[in-house]
């Protein structure tokens, strides 16, 4: 057990520090590789949780952060291995979202959810903007299949189907639509009008976020058994049911369970917290749920009514207040979504007026930025203009007096020489 913590003491200098060489940067991810070797045990998890290795891997979001800006380069050594930027920044969202879900409500979880508010928001941006590339490709490569489909291709079975979809970057696409969902989960209004404001920009709304989960949450398979299904399923739907999904997908009870007791809310549903003792935390939220969220938040298929509706679940979101759960709320206890935190500046609604109204605001403020910098730019310009004008007529002065007194010199020699004859 003491491996672990050596590993992080030595770690600890270069949370704040980049390597200074290649020798030291190759030490340092043999270093990582080794420490991910060890929490593969479930006794050197508890050693790495129990020294505190999460709160010191957390510390070092800064750099992290860069990389998924793409404000960083690609390693020499990631280079010789075949990583491209597009891979660094599939990696980056894969990492955030195994964050969200897998560290507990804290410090640390909300350490990470902080960073996406920061410098106005900008890792939404970027999030977003990843969200919706990813969201294109692979929408193409599904036509692109319905196709050949279509044409009757007798290769194009179910297994060609999920691994062209795959390599489109599906996955990437469920990651992203994962973050985005905890970050809505977390309640911080701000946030949620800048997710808004960002699909609305292109045409978009949360439906299409609800479309990516509802996929994987369907796509969810065996491979950790029946229980882990049941409850990442469980996560899943708590973030559909906050995202505004009216429809109830929870699997039917099997017919022979049909008498049994009602249980307690499913183990895991309290978003990344990897226990059941922070599901009360979520009552008043399932109660607004209950009292009529879900109808504020319902978003219609036309175009017209979908903006409205989206900032509508920010309005309803923010306005409930906690209530005692109703009998007829009693199956929605799987989604909890927490009440916003109590030290959000937000204020407590938000209606697609005040949506539109920010990004007018917002608008007019980048064409008076712009009129600035073009005004700055041409005053500089002029600037320019009459200082090198200014040392034209300085070096032609310059050239005359030195070629009058060149001629002068000249006459006086001639005249010299005059008198001397």
């Amino acid at each position: 057990m003491g491996g672990v913590d050596s590993l992080l003491q030595v770690l600890h200098p270069f949370i704040k520090r980049d390597p200074q060489n290649s020798d030291e940067e190759e030490h340092i991810e043999n270093l990582f590789n080794a420490l991910c070797s060890c929490l593969m045990s479930d006794e050197t998890r508890r050693a790495f949780v129990e020294a505190e290795g999460v709160e010191l891997m957390t510390l070092g979001l800064k750099p992290f952060c860069a990389m998924f800006m793409g404000r960083t380069q690609v390693s020499r050594r990631a280079k010789k291995e075949g990583m491209s930027d597009a891979e660094v920044e599939e990696r980056c969202i894969s990492i955030i979202s195994s964050l969200f879900q897998g560290l507990p409500r804290g410090s640390c979880r909300d350490r990470v959810s902080s960073k996406f508010v920061e410098n106005e928001f900008e890792k939404c941006d970027r999030l977003m903007e990843i969200f919706a590339r990813y969201y294109e490709r692979v929408a193409v490569q599904q036509r692109r299949l319905d196709e050949m489909v279509a044409e009757g291709q007798e290769d194009v079975d179910e297994e060609y189907k999920q691994s062209a979809l795959m390599e489109a970057g599906r996955y990437t696409l469920q990651q992203a639509a994962l973050i985005i969902g905890q970050l809505w989960f977390v309640g911080d209004m701000g946030v949620r009008r800048r997710i808004l404001l960002l699909l609305h920009q292109q045409s978009n709304t949360l439906a299409k976020v609800r479309a990516v989960l509802r996929e994987h949450h369907d796509g969810i398979g065996l491979e950790g058994g029946a229980e882990e299904k049941e409850r990442q399923q469980g996560k899943l739907r708590a973030l559909l049911t906050a995202l505004g999904l009216q429809e109830d997908i929870t699997p039917a009870a099997p017919a022979s369970d049909a008498a049994a007791p009602a249980q307690p809310a499913l183990d895991g549903v309290a978003l990344a917290n990897g226990t059941a003792d922070d599901s009360a935390a979520g009552d008043s939220a399932t109660a607004a749920v209950a009292n009529g969220v879900d109808a504020d938040i319902k978003m219609e298929d036309d175009d017209a009514a979908v903006a409205g509706a989206d900032a509508a679940a920010v309005k309803a979101e923010g306005a409930e207040t906690a209530a005692p759960l109703p009998p007829a709320a009693a199956g929605l206890q799987e989604a909890q979504p927490p009440p916003p935190p109590s030290d959000t500046t937000a204020t407590p609604s938000a209606s697609v007026q005040e949506v539109e109204t920010e990004a007018e605001g917002s608008r007019q403020e980048r064409h008076r930025d712009r009129d600035r910098k073009e005004r700055r730019e041409k005053h500089k310009h002029h600037k320019d203009r009459d200082r090198e004008r200014d040392s034209e007529r300085r070096r032609h002065k310059e050239k005359r007096r030195k070629d009058s007194s060149s001629e002068d010199d000249e006459r006086h020699a001639r005249h010299k020489r005059d008198r001397h004859r």
